[in-house]
């Protein structure tokens, strides 16, 4: 089924995106539906503003919960399966032309864990002008790699002058 309830709870699947009636992320036993742990999806991830930010599917592996957040930051999250504590949390970050980083980018879709890798993108819609993937060691939380996929656009005379630079 597109939804899940279990004592008033409940969780649904609208196009792709996962999104919680309160606002929550929730554990609840498969077997009786008891909620085993609760927390509000943005309670203490940087740069997040509130309800409605954590969107596509959790990610569960090893132990550990993932969450993408379409915040323009390109945040995703990881909590411990067991109690919900917040583990740790990447924000996606860019290089500009003159050389600065920035945080930008949305996590949309659900991270995928393989072995003790989860790998997600991170992109801007509509023509943005990056994509960007990552792999981040599962148990130790560490960023193993991070690169920029380039969109299949016809290349411009701007472009061919800046890369020339």
């Amino acid at each position: 089924p597109s939804d899940v309830s279990a004592d008033g709870v409940t969780v649904f699947n609208d196009h792709g995106r996962l999104q919680t009636i309160n606002g929550m992320v929730h554990a609840v036993d498969a077997g009786s539906g008891e909620i085993l742990w609760q927390r509000p999806a943005y309670d203490g991830i940087k740069g997040t503003l509130g309800n409605g930010q954590a969107f596509g599917t959790l990610s569960v592996g090893n132990g550990v919960v993932f969450i993408g957040y379409q915040d323009g930051k390109g945040t995703m999250v990881a909590l411990d399966a067991e109690s919900g504590r917040k583990l740790f949390e990447f924000h996606n970050q860019i290089t500009l032309a003159n050389g600065s980083v920035m945080p930008a980018g949305s996590v949309e879709g659900g991270p995928q864990i393989v072995g003790n890798m989860v790998y997600w993108g991170v992109g801007a819609e509509s023509g943005g002008l990056f994509t960007n993937a990552a792999g981040v060691n599962v148990n130790a939380g560490s960023r193993m790699f991070g690169f920029e996929l380039m969109h299949d656009r016809e290349e411009s005379s701007e472009d061919r002058e800046e890369r020339s630079e």
